[in-house]
């Protein structure tokens, strides 16, 4: 006695034969039917059969029968290729849930919709659960704001640390990327300190454009509020300093043994020991000794009181140094001593308050003003 289940096939594939519209759409229906249907052990002719059939009349039935069929077949274990992409290349209707559900799928597919389809379909894949950091990598690479956001918004979603870095530099500007960010528990603890100083910067920036405010108050206030707010990051791991300022200048003792490091050519010393009076970053000061024309320098020797015959003694020792030269220009040293003296102490002071702010913000500023200018430009 020949097995229903091959009697149904039977039955379908003579049906073939009525070409009306009606008899397409059921056909198409009562396949999909038997393609989901757990129960039903189709042999592989009939399994072949089906799918040459239905990969020949999907596209000839209505768009509901469609949106039905891809319905029934979204969460199907063994659905056949083909029809799984004709679905998901379809309207947005049609693939929306062969493209959340269908494990049929592979990575080079969904990318290849994520480049050729519409901004709908990349939305549904974004949304898609555990996608692949392929996958995601390429929905970042649209650039668009919806589809982003909601592939940060799925928790599922594996991304890379230079893909969210990516995202973090873009939440400058985009506001909707900026709370599922936070939400993302892969979201590394450097990668969250840089999305809070981006946005803090971009924050400020706003607030000068728009608002006549000091602007060291205005950085104090931004700067201070970001610092709490990463020091009390719940299970990032976050730990941030921010330098405070110094109100007295350093002792002639002080100068005297800087000098005698300078003297005795220990660089490494000398370093250690100004950054320290200063309150600035070792990397800040070994610039500052060698920069051409010693205005940084002259800047941080007037702040933290280094008397100007000092100051020159440095600038000589450093300017012979940098790159190998021993020669100083006639009018270096008198240029040197000029700018020392027409700088005052509070500008003096005003410059490396600046200089001494979190390096997070400093760098996320400087990025700030960089977009700036090249809109401008533009």
């Amino acid at each position: 006695m020949e097995d229903p289940k091959t009697q149904d096939v039977q039955a379908l594939l003579a049906l073939a034969q009525d070409k009306s519209k009606a008899t397409r759409s059921m056909m198409v229906t009562a396949f999909a039917e038997l393609f989901s249907d757990e129960k039903r052990l189709l042999t592989d002719k009939d399994r072949s059969t089906m799918s040459d059939i239905v990969h020949q009349l999907i596209k000839q039935v209505e768009e509901p029968v469609r949106r039905a069929v891809a319905e029934r077949l979204s969460k199907a274990p063994d659905v056949p290729r083909d029809l799984v992409l004709d679905l998901a290349n379809d309207t947005i209707d049609v693939a929306y849930p062969i493209l959340i559900n269908s494990e049929a799928l592979r990575d080079d597919e969904l990318i290849e919709i994520v480049q050729y389809r519409t901004m709908e379909h990349q939305v549904a894949i974004a949304r898609r659960p555990n996608i692949g950091k392929r996958v995601s990598e390429v929905l970042i690479w649209t650039k668009n704001e919806e589809v982003i956001s909601n592939l940060l918004e799925n928790d599922t979603a594996q991304i890379s640390e230079e893909s969210l870095g990516e995202v973090v530099d873009a939440a400058r500007t985009v506001e909707s990327f900026r709370q599922p960010l936070v939400n993302r528990k892969d979201l590394s603890p450097q990668l969250a300190e840089k999305l809070y100083w981006s946005v803090s910067a971009a924050l400020r920036e706003h607030i000068a454009e728009r608002f006549d405010v000091d602007l060291t108050t205005l950085d104090d206030a931004i700067e201070g509020a970001t610092v709490d707010v990463l020091r009390g990051d719940l299970g990032r791991g976050i730990n941030v300093t921010s330098p405070l300022p110094l109100d007295t200048d350093v002792s002639d003792s002080d100068v005297e043994s800087l000098l005698y490091l300078v003297r005795q050519a220990q660089i490494l010393d000398f370093v250690s020991r100004f950054s320290a009076l200063a309150n600035l970053r070792a990397p800040l000061i070994r610039r500052l000794l060698f920069e051409t024309g010693g205005e940084g320098l002259a800047i941080a020797c007037k702040a933290v009181g280094i008397p100007q015959w000092a100051f020159i003694e440095m600038f000589i020792f450093f300017r012979q140094g940098r790159l190998g030269e021993k020669i100083v220009e006639n009018d270096e040293v008198p240029n040197a001593m000029a700018f020392y003296e027409k700088l005052a102490k509070e500008d003096a002071l005003a410059t490396i308050n600046r200089w001494r702010r979190n390096e997070g913000y400093l760098n996320a500023l400087r990025l700030v003003k960089g977009e700036k200018d090249t809109h401008r430009k533009n």
